[in-house]
């Protein structure tokens, strides 16, 4: 009665459960973008699309290169997620035995958003943590993953999305799936029994992350001090500039919005009706600490194109925006990554 009582959802077949007082959701890739810009804003810098080719180590520093640009650095720390053994044979240091598991999605609509308020969790597995049922901070239901043994493909199955369907079943009622309005899939890097985090054996100017799979994300803060430890790093006080937060124009107050629009009309114009993003929103995206130059980058910040239609009435608008703030032309305005070019050409010309 306690667990209907707090998850009036839940399969009546789940008589115990555990509750986790201190666990917490976050959007994991506003989390790492904010990140990025904070340490941009303190004096960091950044590289995108830089696709190393060469690695040259001399007996003080090593000397990257993508074939027109180098860098120098005293220090490496191969932390290339999937890319790991790729740089790893670059910087000629350990390669390690990965196992690849993808693992799919789907996303639910915000009108499904009651569904839960709590993260559901079935009881685990020896190799997975098994279908979950999740809340996001922005109001979809996330329902999945699977754990399948694949190569770096991000591809989506009929049977991997009927088996998630199964198993949430089994732990919740009232899944409706036809409120789907995105599936997709992630790959997870298996380094056997757990996370390697270590200097090189082959080269003491080489620091190794990799296989950090769940709960990579929760350990990322305390894998951070290790590694400052480990590389004999010293804390040093500094008066850091803070970031300021992503406060999109539909969170304001009515005076706030009528205020900010009174001085950028800017923020009075929608361009996505699903989520209710203006081209203020878009322009502010635009202009953080980080140069955002794709669809996915501005969809990721500030939600264009996360809602139901998944960009189908927004996309051009977005598009036009991206070129016109970064100067550039719209057939260079890419999806996610360099070759994701959305306007090949004009068919007119």
């Amino acid at each position: 009665k306690a667990l209907l009582k707090a998850i009036p959802n839940l399969s009546e077949n789940i008589n115990l459960g555990l509750h986790a007082q201190n666990a917490y959701i976050v959007s994991p890739y506003l989390l790492t973008i904010c990140l990025c810009e904070e340490a941009v804003l303190n004096g960091g810098d950044y590289k995108l699309f830089y696709n190393i080719k060469k690695v040259k180590n001399t007996s003080d520093y090593f000397v990257v290169s993508n074939g027109t640009e180098e860098i120098y650095a005293k220090q490496i720390i191969n932390c290339a997620g999937a890319g790991f053994n790729e740089i790893s044979k670059l910087l000629k240091t350990e390669i390690y035995n990965f196992e690849f598991k993808r693992g799919e999605y789907y996303v639910l609509d915000s009108t499904e958003g009651s569904l839960t308020s709590a993260t559901l969790f079935p009881l685990p597995s020896a190799h997975s943590k098994g279908v979950l049922i999740t809340p996001t901070i922005d109001g979809n239901i996330l329902v999945g993953p699977t754990s399948y043994t694949s190569d770096r493909s991000v591809k989506t199955t009929r049977e991997g999305l009927n088996e998630i369907k199964e198993k949430a079943s089994a732990l919740m009622n009232n899944i409706n799936l036809k409120k789907t309005i995105r599936v997709f899939s992630g790959v997870r890097v298996i380094a056997g029994d757990d996370f390697i985090i270590e200097n090189s054996k082959l080269n003491s100017k080489v620091f190794n992350i990799a296989g950090i799979c769940s709960p990579g994300l929760s350990s990322a803060p305390a894998i951070a001090e290790y590694v400052f430890e480990k590389l004999g790093l010293k804390p040093q006080k500094l008066d850091l500039k803070k970031l300021e937060p992503y406060k999109l124009s539909k969170d304001l107050t009515t005076k706030e919005f009528n205020e900010l629009v009174k001085k950028d009309s800017s923020f009075g114009k929608v361009v996505c009706k699903c989520e209710n993003i203006t081209e203020g929103d878009i322009k502010m995206a635009l202009n953080r600490p980080i140069k955002c130059v794709s669809v996915d980058g501005v969809k990721q910040r500030v939600r264009a194109g996360m809602g139901r239609c998944q960009g189908g009435f927004c996309l051009d608008k977005v598009i036009n925006l991206i070129a016109k703030e970064n100067k550039i032309d719209i057939k260079n305005v890419i999806k996610d990554k360099l070759g994701s070019n959305i306007i090949v050409k004009n068919i007119k010309e």
